[in-house]
This record gives C-alpha cells, sequence and structure tokens, in this order.
C-alpha cells in the first residue's frame, strides 16, 4: 500500500468528488482513478458505489478514510521530525524552458511543496543553453526543457510531452486575425527572443538557422518583458504549449506556427538532469510531472 494511494483516496472521501480530488491533489482524474482502483484491489474490497450520477463510501470506504487520514497525518509529523535531525537544508532546483507557456509546472511544483514541505523548492526559467550548462555547473537539480541534442545514455532523459509551436503577436499586429502563420509570412517582421544575455548569440543562431525565422531579433530577459514588447507592437514572441488549440485573448493573440505543409509544428519535451545526480527527489519530481502531461 502507497501513501500516495491513501492520500489520493482521502481527497475523493473528502471532496465527495473524484474531479474536486484531482484538482486539490494536482493530478489528473484518470490518475486518482487508477490509484483508487489499485487500493481497493490491495486490500479486496470495494471502497466507493455508485448512487446515480455520484458515488458513497461503502463500509470498508469510510474505515479507510478515517485511518487513511491518521496515517497520513503520523506521516507528515515523521518527516517534519526526521527533517529536523538534518544539518542542512535539502532543496530540489527546477530549471525550465522560458518559451514554455503551459500551467503544468506550476502544478508539478505545488503538489510537490504539498508532499515535501520541508524541501527548499526553487524554480527558474532559462534559454536552453542556459539551462544546460547550469545543471552540469550543479546549480539546478533537474530541467523541463527541449530536445536539441541526441539523447545520451549518461543523462535521464524522461519524455514528457510534445510542445506545439505557436506566436504571440499584438492586437494592432497585421497578424493579429490570421488562424495561422509560416515562418515565410514572419519574413522580415520583428522576432522577440527571451534569453540571458550571454546565450542571445546562440539563441539568435538557433532561430535562424534551426527554427528558420528570416528576421530581426530583440531580447528579453523574461517573459513577461517579452509580452510587454508584444502588447507594444514591437515584434512577435515564438512559444510552446502542449495544446494544439492554445486559447488566446485580445490585448495579445496567439497564432498557430504551421510548416509548409500546413501542419502544426512541434518539438519533444524532457525531463533530464545527469544520472549520477539521481535522487529519490528528482525521480519523484520527474513522476510528478510524468502524471500531469500523461
Amino acid at each position: 500500500m502507497l501513501l500516495r494511494q491513501l492520500e489520493y483516496f482521502c481527497a475523493v472521501a473528502n471532496t465527495h468528488s473524484f474531479h474536486e480530488a484531482a484538482d486539490k491533489c494536482y493530478v489528473s482524474q484518470s490518475a486518482i482513478s487508477q490509484q483508487v482502483k489499485a487500493l481497493e484491489k490491495e486490500l479486496g474490497a470495494p471502497l466507493t458505489e455508485r448512487r446515480g450520477r455520484g458515488f458513497v463510501l461503502t463500509r470498508a470506504g469510510e474505515v479507510v478514510a478515517r485511518r487513511g487520514q491518521q496515517i497520513l497525518e503520523d506521516a507528515m509529523r515523521l518527516k517534519f521530525e526526521v527533517s529536523a535531525l538534518r544539518r542542512a537544508p535539502v532543496q530540489l532546483r527546477v530549471g525550465y524552458l522560458n518559451r514554455y507557456a503551459g500551467w503544468e509546472l506550476q502544478a508539478a511544483l505545488a503538489a510537490f511543496a504539498r508532499r515535501h514541505p520541508d524541501v527548499i523548492l526553487t524554480a527558474r526559467a532559462g534559454d536552453h543553453e542556459a539551462l544546460h550548462e547550469a545543471i552540469l555547473a550543479g546549480r539546478l537539480d533537474i530541467l523541463v526543457n527541449d530536445r536539441r541534442r541526441q539523447l545520451s545514455d549518461e543523462w535521464e532523459n524522461r519524455p514528457l510531452f510534445t510542445g506545439y509551436s505557436y506566436i504571440e503577436a499584438s492586437e494592432a499586429s497585421e497578424l493579429a486575425f490570421r488562424e495561422s502563420v509560416t515562418v515565410t509570412d514572419l519574413k522580415g517582421m520583428t522576432c522577440i527572443i527571451v534569453a540571458d544575455e550571454d546565450q542571445r548569440e546562440t539563441e539568435r543562431s538557433y532561430h535562424r538557422d534551426v527554427l528558420n525565422f528570416d528576421c530581426p531579433f530583440v531580447y528579453a530577459d523574461t517573459l513577461d518583458e517579452a509580452r510587454m514588447l508584444v502588447a507594444g507592437n514591437r515584434g512577435f514572441l515564438p512559444l510552446m504549449m502542449r495544446t494544439d488549440n492554445g486559447a488566446t485573448g485580445t490585448v495579445i493573440r496567439r497564432i498557430p506556427l504551421i510548416d509548409a505543409a500546413g501542419a502544426h509544428r512541434r518539438q519533444e519535451f524532457f525531463a533530464f538532469w545527469p544520472k549520477v545526480a539521481t535522487t529519490p527527489l528528482t525521480e519523484e519530481f520527474a513522476e510528478i510531472l510524468a502524471e500531469l502531461f500523461s
């Protein structure tokens, strides 16, 4: 029996909803259902019983909900007691690509923080090369990054999702009401790149030579700063999202970037870290990411 299974089932029992339990635990509803079924299989008894459109707890479910909550509270106290014995604070440092605009990473951080309140959790955005250099230098523990290199046996390479390419443009831009654009459509327009100052030339070369943007470039230090440039119609901003139907706004329009054949351009994203630096915390955070992106 896993503590995670008890955590998910107790959330279902407390909220009387698989959907609300999934939101509370920062996982998908299918993940909640699978773990509850696994718990029922191990205990050899059903824990819920369908009633109309909803459900009620069985007698076994009521017992597990009551005792399970006590077990979870005891486990949390144990974590705090052990944590107090450590000489140095435990930390997990996460790096993520600054062109990714999804919600899943935030949810993963929240879920991990809830499970490990004693761990100092930090997250840093950066361009691809800056993140790679930081983890090699030991300044980061795990990356959520796009794939630009051949996968190496010396690294953990956990596939997470396929990212879809978009550009963001101001409502004042001539692009604002396009249903899609190609790199040819963007030729000569200003491209906004989010990159650290010492990585700007590398990112410019990548956008020009690999992504084929035939554009002048301007730079921003953060995604927020880049979006201010977009809102002021200073250029367009390339970014990645998990969905191929990304919602768009009014002030800033989000437009799919397609290839010459009309297909939505895409790129693979992974969780990366050196195998020699593997810890239980990196493994668990990667598992949380995989559940959220599944």
